[in-house]
């Protein structure tokens, strides 16, 4: 049987004292000892990546980037504006790893709430832009990327009306 607490005993006499680098080897022990739980830095790069990936799959379909992660005040951010014709798209760009089979797509977590605050921001946006009398909506772009670094883009337009 291996007990965690020896992995940790081998690893602080290599780590000699670092404070930083035994909080590394804490949390990376407890994550793999304990049950895997991603910190808010491997959520960031996991969100960066995903709205890069968005990014290039948009200038490809020919829409203008205006501005990547809008953000007002306390309200939250929208991940990227675009441009195609005369119309402005919101963007909610949702990136999941797929490591096997799941029920739960990115998009799931895209809850009532949330849709609210993209309605609002994008209002926002448009009054501060004065940009207000062009027709916009709100698209999500979900993204499951794979083991083997592909991935798979679904697009949903429209996907958030109006809720006011």
């Amino acid at each position: 049987m291996f007990y965690p607490a020896v992995a940790i005993a081998r690893q602080v006499n290599m780590v000699k004292g670092n404070i930083k680098s035994l909080q590394d080897l804490a949390a990376q022990c407890f994550r793999k000892f304990i049950g895997f739980r991603k910190t808010m830095r491997e959520k960031k790069d996991l969100g960066d990546v995903g709205e890069k990936i968005a990014e290039k799959y948009l200038k490809d379909r020919g829409y203008k980037i205006l501005d990547k992660n809008f953000r007002y005040s306390k309200l939250g951010e929208l991940d990227l504006i675009a441009q195609k014709d005369e119309g402005v798209i919101f963007f909610e760009v949702k990136a999941r790893k797929k490591t096997g089979p799941s029920e739960f797509l990115p998009e799931d977590n895209i809850t009532y709430d949330k849709q609210k605050k993209l309605v609002k921001l994008s209002q926002i946006y448009l009054a501060k832009k004065k940009i207000m009398d062009n027709p916009w909506q709100i698209d999500i772009l979900a993204i499951e990327i794979y083991r083997d670094n592909s991935y798979d883009i679904r697009h949903t337009e429209n996907a958030v009306g109006d809720m006011y």
